[in-house]
């Protein structure tokens, strides 16, 4: 697998009081004090496609019905394979990520419009919209079970795979959602953050957020990412345009009681994320609450593939969706209705040889160019795009090579005259020295 070498005004934040008033109009909540008295999980309806339960899950369901704990008692956790998470941003120093190979790129790729001086940070400290999302995002992937004191929270699904995480909003906005508008925009920064990941050499890229428009930027990042045979995986939300692009791994979020109707969306597969336990909202982080956020179940699914991954190394990223289309817990000919291939299931995924399929992107078709324009040829002969900043490794123009050059004759001149200089001192030292010497022996 052929792949490229290593690395304004925001929206109005509410007052802090006015903000959680409107909040907390929005919550419905279960609360359920710990016996400590001082941790709270909260129960609050998210975004998507399903009526609110009958009743209040555990929001670790999902971790049974996958058979996590039997994958890790295996040694399937994820080692080493290399994972990008791009969402709005992140806190890093939560106790839930303590133990993470993780490494957050900075600053974030929400670039403020005309000001590069003014870098925006990929990390804040405070539980904003954006840093939740991000944070919970990636301890679906490596989070280690344990919350604030004796509290229990999020645990991976592949705890040791190498999470590199690229923020693309605008972490410390507060109630906002995070997002880079009015900035530099969502889809450049979302489009820069992609060719990063894969110039990183990410083989699983989540790509979370679904606020992201159609743009020429967007599309050859896209374009570049699947010509270097890299699995990106989106959520499949209604209205959204990116799930119907060509080649994605399209993923919709399912409950503990199972599917739910669907919207008609583009769909690959179902995966757990509704009602799922997450550290922090927006009264903080020394809580847990239950949320249905769509970016959950895209990151359960790339933690899947990378235990996949590892069990199977010798599979190909291409073989690693051809066997999670052929291997759902509940198969389902693919018809866009909204049910994909199926419910996705890392039991059967560990169980099935990915190297008996094609080295193919089955999800890749051969039509018209209705996929938003990003037909299978254009993505054949996509190369890495001309906006994108240039490659450490990549050669300088011509101008840099003279100038370079040009510098290199000047410090070999100057370097010669020090060391000329040097030895005629040295060398009218010692015949000073010489003469004198013989003057003495005549005296004598």
């Amino acid at each position: 697998m052929s792949r490229v070498g290593a690395p304004v005004a925001s929206r109005r934040v509410l007052p802090r009081l006015a903000q959680s008033t409107v909040l907390a109009a929005l919550i419905m909540t279960t609360v359920a004090v710990s016996p400590a008295g001082a941790y709270d999980t909260v129960h609050h309806a998210g975004s998507g496609v399903f009526d609110p339960p009958p009743f209040v899950p555990d929001g670790n369901w999902w971790y049974e019905q996958q058979g996590v704990a039997q994958a890790h008692a295996a040694g399937f956790t994820g080692k080493g394979v290399p994972i990008a998470v791009i969402a709005q941003g992140i806190t890093p120093e939560l106790p839930v990520l303590a133990d993470a190979d993780l490494t957050v790129h900075e600053p974030s790729f929400c670039e403020i419009t005309g000001r590069p001086d003014m870098p925006v940070g990929a990390t804040w400290a405070e539980s904003t919209m954006a840093t939740v999302s991000g944070s919970n995002a990636v301890a679906m992937i490596v989070g280690n079970g344990r919350g604030f004191g004796d509290q229990v929270s999020v645990s991976g699904i592949a705890p040791d795979a190498s999470i590199r995480f690229y923020a693309m909003g605008f972490p410390m906005s507060g109630g906002s959602d995070g997002n880079c508008n009015m900035l530099s925009g969502p889809e450049l920064a979302t489009a820069r953050a992609l060719v990063q990941a894969v110039d990183d050499g990410a083989r699983i890229v989540a790509l979370t957020s679904t606020e992201v428009r159609a743009s020429r930027e967007i599309s050859e990042a896209i374009a570049y990412a699947l010509n270097q045979e890299v699995v990106v995986i989106v959520p499949a939300e209604p209205g959204r345009w990116i799930h119907n692009v060509n080649g994605l791994v399209t993923v919709r979020a399912m409950a503990e009681q199972g599917w739910g109707r669907g919207d008609g969306e583009t769909v690959t597969v179902g995966y757990p994320g509704r009602d799922l336990l997450v550290q922090g909202g927006f009264f903080g982080w020394n809580r847990t609450e239950l949320s249905s956020e769509p970016n959950y179940p895209v990151a359960l699914l790339a933690g899947m593939l990378a235990a996949t991954a590892q069990k199977w190394p010798v599979a190909t990223n291409n073989q690693l969706i051809q066997s999670l289309i052929h291997n759902t817990a509940e198969p389902l000919p693919h018809d866009d209705g909204g049910n994909g291939y199926g419910v996705g299931d890392l039991t059967l995924m560990l169980q099935a040889d990915p190297t008996q399929y094609p080295d193919t992107n089955p999800l890749i078709v051969d039509d018209d160019g209705q996929r938003h324009g990003l037909t299978a040829e254009r993505i054949r002969d996509a190369t890495r795009p001309a906006w994108a900043p240039p490659l450490p490794s990549q050669d300088p123009d011509p101008s840099e090579r003279s100038s370079a050059a040009v510098w290199i004759i000047v410090g070999v001149a100057a370097v010669a005259i020090v060391m000329a200089t040097f030895g005629f001192l040295v060398w009218r030292r010692r015949s000073s020295r010489q003469k004198r010497a013989a003057i003495d022996q005549k005296e004598e």
